[in-house]
């Protein structure tokens, strides 16, 4: 839940989140952690439809 309160911008092509404990940056879309890829989260595709966010699992 941490990663909710994370700052979102971007490294180069890609948008990411910050988490504000670690520092650690996650790819938006993969998930990926850049800087420890052991710490990858899962990412699920998502869409708004009618002001609804629906995700997909």
């Amino acid at each position: 839940a941490v990663l909710s309160r994370g700052l979102v911008g971007n490294l180069g092509e890609r948008i990411v989140v910050a988490s504000p404990i670690y520092k650690h940056h996650f790819d938006l879309r993969t998930g990926e952690c850049l800087e420890a890829p052991e710490h990858s989260v899962n990412a699920y595709p998502v869409r708004v439809e009618s002001g609804q966010v629906w995700v997909a699992a």
